[in-house]
């Protein structure tokens, strides 16, 4: 995922944020990935979260966040598990990140809390994905 966020272009031909077969995604399904956007019409949680990972990948941080305030915290999330991944399927060790669990659990409750948010936000136009 996050290979395919750098390769990706962070923006496409009209200067708007891309995200992976962005273009192709919209041309085929007729308003792109998500289901719940193009069925109500209303932004679910996770829009912006795609090309918010593309930003980040490129070292745009306001952006991403404009997209979707929960990407920086996503994308964080997401490198240490891929390093941390990696470091157990090459090196065959564990990785000790020092954090206690009941920080590492509060951090997943303030990242729910956060969908929650978003989800009772967009539907009144707040927060919006860009």
């Amino acid at each position: 995922m996050l290979a395919l966020a750098a390769a990706t272009a962070p923006l496409d031909a009209s200067g708007a944020p891309n995200a992976p077969l962005a273009a192709w995604l919209v041309e085929h399904t007729g308003g792109g990935a998500c289901w719940w956007r193009r069925a109500l019409g209303v932004e679910c949680a996770g829009c912006g979260l795609t090309r918010g990972f593309v930003q980040l990948a490129h070292g745009h941080l306001l952006a991403a966040a404009r997209l979707n305030p929960l990407a920086p915290a996503l994308f964080l999330w997401t490198a240490w598990r891929a390093l941390e991944t990696g470091a157990l399927v090459l090196l065959r060790r564990r990785l000790r990140h020092g954090v206690p669990d009941a920080w590492v659990w509060r951090y997943y409750g303030a990242l729910a809390l956060g969908f929650v948010a978003l989800a009772a936000l967009r539907p009144f136009g707040l927060l919006t994905a860009g």
